[in-house]
């Protein structure tokens, strides 16, 4: 018997997952977790040059990050509406997980003092040419940032990634200032995609998701600590027609057939690699808590 490692509970069963090895459930908390957990240096190993282009990035990665650059700030950049919907003045913000910086990009160009931490050196290397020391090649553990400091904190598929989330929060909250802002998104294994898909569900990620959330276990974690729930909504992103025919290949292989002989016909192979289209599943999660007083 494993305990809990969000709410400690000792009732978590082995979860049934041939993507996934070693993966058990809480019923309590309803929270997906691998054990044993990879160590520090397994998981830094994980976020290297390949990791941000690769051939099987269904499996673990992107496709071609930096490729992808202007969907990725199409989709930032989306969020941001909401985002001063909620924090309607620039502020100093800190990015946990934050790659090469773009999410970073577009809040300095809203007049936002930005920080940015990653595990990986790569991804770092790329975002310190743009804001030099203001981003860390570290974790949130292991960073000094003062207490009170920060009116936004975001974390952008991230939690999923660490192998001690109560942790992270609990450093978050010390961080933020008073009423200042908790932003994260994190695939939903709790979502009505997650379940028709079953195993096939994309936000399965053998080597880098080392837990999986529903919407009840973020909102236990988070009220644990101290914040509010303002807001909790499913959210997507800009994709190339490319990526959207592999993933539904996962899915619905004839559909995405279908979809790959009608560009090959009509010679539209440079359009589906460079044409974006903003795709929500309605299996990814934000999550915008204050913290309290």
């Amino acid at each position: 018997m494993i305990q809990c490692l969000i709410c400690g509970s000792n009732k978590t069963l082995v979860a049934r997952c041939k993507k996934i090895k070693e993966l058990w459930f809480c019923p309590q908390c309803l929270v997906f977790f691998v054990w044993p957990q990879p160590s520090s240096a397994e998981l830094g190993s994980i976020y290297d040059e390949m990791y941000f282009k690769n051939q099987e990035s269904s499996k673990i990665g992107y496709k071609d990050y930096l490729k992808d650059r202007e969907k990725i700030l199409k989709t930032f950049n989306r969020r941001f509406r909401l985002i001063e919907k909620f924090l309607p003045k620039p502020g100093t913000v800190l990015d946990l997980g934050c790659a090469t910086g773009l999410f970073l990009e577009v809040l300095e160009s809203k007049g936002w003092d930005v920080y940015g931490v990653d595990i990986s050196e790569f991804a770092v290397n790329i975002a310190r040419e743009k804001f030099k020391d203001k981003i860390a090649n570290n974790t949130i553990e292991n960073s000094n940032f003062p207490e009170n400091y920060f009116d936004l904190i975001t974390m952008w598929d991230f939690l999923e990634h660490v192998s001690d989330p109560k942790k992270v929060i609990a450093l978050c909250r010390k961080i933020l200032k008073p009423k200042g802002f908790l932003m994260l998104t994190t695939p939903d294994i709790g979502s009505l995609m997650a379940k028709i898909t079953g195993e096939r569900w994309m936000g399965y990620k053998e080597k880098e998701h080392i837990f999986y959330f529903s919407r009840q276990t973020i909102k236990y974690l988070l009220l644990e600590y101290g914040f509010v729930i303002k807001k909790m909504q499913y959210t997507g992103k800009y994709v190339s027609i490319d990526l959207l025919i592999d993933r539904l290949y996962s899915y619905v292989p004839w559909v995405s057939r279908i979809i790959s002989k009608f560009i090959k016909i009509f010679n539209l192979s440079k359009w589906s690699a460079e044409y974006s289209i903003y795709i929500n599943p309605f299996d990814i999660v934000w999550v915008i808590a204050e913290k309290q007083e």
